[in-house]
């Protein structure tokens, strides 16, 4: 598609189009040609892809007053009728918007953005690379436990088939532990290909449903607490009386959003009060900031 073309297609775009696009309801301005090219060029000087780049533009604080408003062509959830066998939602709540866990990790990637950086490794895409690492990353790498377009590594995390070592400034494991049986090899194995000072991203599921995507693929085996990932982690990571913070802990969710991602329901329906509500006996996420001395 010709940039002329591909530019007066965006200029014809609607409002609830661009939103349903991005999977965003935070987009409320008209999309002129020239304001389109303007982004597109920041976007180009961050090397990012435009969609990626507005999605980075959209922050928390945009999102505040608008998540939880409902999209015009959403159906009002009846929260009276939760007394149920069938969930809301069998696909996490992707299908309605953002599903909660989405909306945690997100949180996660914003509080240590700055750790992406340098040469970065991200498993199955660089989403969160590119998102989150803008023009701090020099060179992004995605490794897969099987061929695909977007691999640029394929090897397995257990057996450190082609697991570069000392290789990498920033590993971002995101929701990845919980689907590898013998995760203490993986961990050593994510240990081993970060430099020194390297950091380790890593978020895993406390609360969940099943992933039949991946139960049917590789399994779906684990969830965890904030207490098994971190002694997981510690067994690898050391900390001295020099460095003490080796490995640390934050955890995301409580029961309203425990139960919402159970059923399905996305992050669009609750308030940012709500979702920002955490307590230690809900863990809906948990995510590992850990740092190879």
């Amino acid at each position: 598609m010709s940039t002329e073309k591909e530019n007066k297609n965006i200029s014809n775009t609607t409002d609830a189009e661009i939103d349903k696009k991005l999977g965003i309801e935070t987009v409320s301005f008209k999309c002129d040609t020239e304001f389109v090219n303007n982004l597109r060029a920041l976007a180009a000087s961050a090397d990012m892809e435009l969609e990626p780049f507005i999605r980075r533009l959209c922050s928390e604080h945009i999102r505040k007053n608008q998540l939880s408003e409902k999209p015009a062509s959403s159906t009002e959830l009846n929260w009276g009728d939760i007394k149920r066998l069938e969930p809301v939602h069998r696909d996490f709540g992707f299908g309605a918007g953002q599903p909660i866990d989405r909306f945690y990790i997100d949180q996660f990637f914003e509080q240590h953005c700055d750790d992406i950086h340098g040469c970065v490794l991200e498993i199955a895409d660089n989403n969160y690379t590119k998102r989150f690492g803008v023009n701090r990353v020099l060179q992004s790498e995605i490794f897969h436990v099987t061929e695909s377009e977007k691999a640029t590594l394929v090897g397995n995390l257990v057996s450190g088939q082609n697991v570069p070592t000392e290789a990498f400034d920033c590993i971002i494991l995101t929701q990845t532990l919980p689907f590898i049986y013998d995760v203490d090899s993986a961990i050593a194995n994510c240990y081993r290909a970060l430099k020194t000072n390297g950091v380790l991203l890593c978020t895993v599921n406390g609360i969940s449903q099943i992933s039949r995507y991946d139960m049917e693929r590789w399994g779906d085996f684990w969830r965890f607490t904030n207490l098994s990932l971190a002694q997981l982690l510690k067994a690898h990571f050391k900390s001295s009386t020099k460095n003490p913070e080796a490995v640390s802990i934050t955890t995301f969710g409580n029961v309203l959003t425990a139960t919402s991602l159970l059923f399905g329901i996305p992050s669009q329906e609750l308030q940012m009060k709500e979702l920002n509500h955490h307590d230690q006996d809900y863990q809906v996420l948990i995510g590992a900031r850990a740092v190879k001395f």
